[in-house]
């Protein structure tokens, strides 16, 4: 028989002091106020049931609205939601008592205004039908996608936007991104309300801790650490620490996306997008003028050549050797006509600058861009170690690596002591490391020797100089190559600026002879 006395419950370390979101989801709430953890990665309405002091009928019953995470809360419970004046002048929302109503009056209101016509770029920014938005909006995100949308959202008062197609699908096309618009479209609607925050502050932190969460995972991986959408997230992160008074963080992290555009070769690359570079430049400025010190990014591309009068398009003996590449060489196609317009461009590079003739500034900086993005499209396109010699894989994307190195260095001339430089050429080092004995048994002798010396003149002064030195050696050795002016006839056969850095290079390839 059990024992006689008074029967207690068992102790526990359960909870039933939970936010009511949490309870409806039958989940662990860590409570935390005002809002717990669970609502704000959720973006749900954060309540507390009232206090007992308040004599309230605690068996209640909550009902939630379909279709919806944000609970409709009865008067049993109190919410965080205030009465709100939005920031709109086509109409205004009167309060009213019950909070139970107040939020969906609020969303009901703000959808049931005055549509865009079918004439206008964006007749569906409030949904997204086809889900081709990159995360799942709750109706919170999709109000301030609207308010992103239509209003300029970096000013102090309710100033309609132009709408632009290609600044909404460039701020929908990542979720890291689309997050930062959404932060930034959030801060903007809580300062047009005033002091009234509760109603959308949720959803702001919601935005603001999923984008800092997809940024810092992303810094862990070279190939999307230094995307148009990463940069573009973390651009918006520095806009929203400027105008919010915290100019010093905002420095900090402005000098670490300077390091990460580096690597790309600079604001101003033809590979960069429009609005990409608008954002960080307003990044920028907002967070020079706070600090009250110099901006870090030029407004404008350095000039790369006198203003010149022939067109490039008349040179038709510019064209690189694409049968002795592709079919003596055995190189797979992709790569072979990546070195037929690295040749191109640098024939034409070479001739400008002995003065044989003279090109139209806005034809060499497009053939430039064109060589550039033959290689980008390689590098980042998820195919760099696909290359194939003579039908055999390498599982190496040394050439285009390098290819990328040499487009910077010597088409784009960007300095030696650019940062870029310390990532690829370590880059390039770690590919060839990987696969050294496959890289000497498939790629040709000429290639390595091309490869080698690009890597060798990117890696002066960097712990990696000796490693290409003595790779370098080797080559120079298989090759048979005794003096500079057989080594630049190999060099040309590929892609190479003859008269440009002369000495150095040369300096460089006899200095080989003390490697050996």
């Amino acid at each position: 028989m059990p024992p006689k006395g008074v029967r207690r419950r068992r102790e526990h370390q359960r909870s039933r002091n939970g936010c009511v979101s949490c309870k409806l989801r039958h989940i662990r709430c860590d409570e935390g106020k005002p809002f717990c953890r669970n609502c704000l990665k959720n973006g749900a309405s954060c309540g507390y049931p009232a206090p007992a002091s308040d004599n309230l009928d605690p068996s209640a019953n909550v009902t939630v609205e379909p279709g919806s995470l944000l609970p409709s809360i009865t008067p049993s419970y109190t919410s965080t939601t205030p009465t709100l004046n939005l920031p709109r002048s086509q109409g205004t929302l009167e309060s009213t008592s019950a909070p139970k109503h107040h939020r969906t009056e609020v969303i009901s209101w703000y959808s049931n205004m005055a549509q865009p016509s079918f004439s206008t770029m964006l007749p569906a920014a409030r949904t997204d039908p086809f889900h081709t938005l990159p995360l799942e909006l709750s109706r919170e995100s999709k109000m301030l996608l609207d308010h992103f949308t239509n209003n300029r959202i970096l000013l102090q008062k309710t100033v309609q936007s132009r709408r632009e197609y290609e600044l909404f699908r460039f701020a929908t096309s990542d979720a890291a991104l689309l997050h930062g618009a959404l932060v930034l479209a959030a801060s903007n609607w809580m300062k047009l309300c005033g002091g009234q925050r509760a109603f959308i502050e949720p959803t702001f932190y919601q935005h603001k801790t999923e984008a800092i969460r997809i940024i810092n995972e992303r810094m862990g991986d070279s190939s999307v650490a230094t995307s148009d959408a990463t940069v573009g997230a973390i651009a918006c992160l520095v806009i929203l620490e400027a105008l919010n008074g915290a100019a010093h963080i905002a420095k900090v992290h402005l000098n670490g996306l300077k390091h990460l555009i580096d690597l790309r070769g600079d604001l101003h690359s033809r590979t960069m997008n429009n609005y990409l570079q608008r954002i960080v430049m307003i990044a920028d400025l907002l967070t020079s003028s706070a600090t009250q010190t110099k901006p870090i990014f030029q407004e404008s591309p350095p000039p790369l050549a006198k203003e010149t009068k022939v067109p490039a398009s008349t040179l038709a003996g510019a064209g690189g050797n694409l049968n002795y590449i592709e079919q003596e060489r055995g190189l797979d196609p992709e790569a072979a006509s990546m070195f037929v317009e690295l040749h191109r461009v640098s024939y034409l590079m070479e001739q400008s600058d002995n003065g044989t003739f003279t090109l139209e500034k806005d034809d060499l900086y497009r053939s430039i861009f064109e060589a550039e993005k033959s290689v980008d499209t390689l590098l980042r396109g998820g195919s760099c170690t696909a290359r194939t010699v003579n039908s055999v894989l390498s599982n190496s994307g040394c050439c285009v690596i390098a290819a990328n190195i040499y487009v910077y260095r010597s088409l784009r001339r960007i300095p030696l002591t650019s940062t870029l430089y310390d990532y690829m050429v370590r880059l390039l080092k770690q590919d060839i490391e990987n696969v050294a004995d496959t890289v000497r048994q498939v790629f040709p002798r000429e290639v390595l020797f091309w490869v080698f010396f690009v890597g060798g003149s990117a890696a002066k002064g960097r712990r990696e100089e000796s490693y290409f030195k003595q790779q370098l050696a080797v080559s120079r050795q298989d090759l048979l190559i005794a003096t500079w002016e057989v080594a630049k006839f190999v060099l040309k056969k590929f892609a190479w600026v003859e008269g440009w850095n002369e000495e150095v290079d040369a300096e460089l390839f006899n200095g080989l002879i003390q490697v050996e």
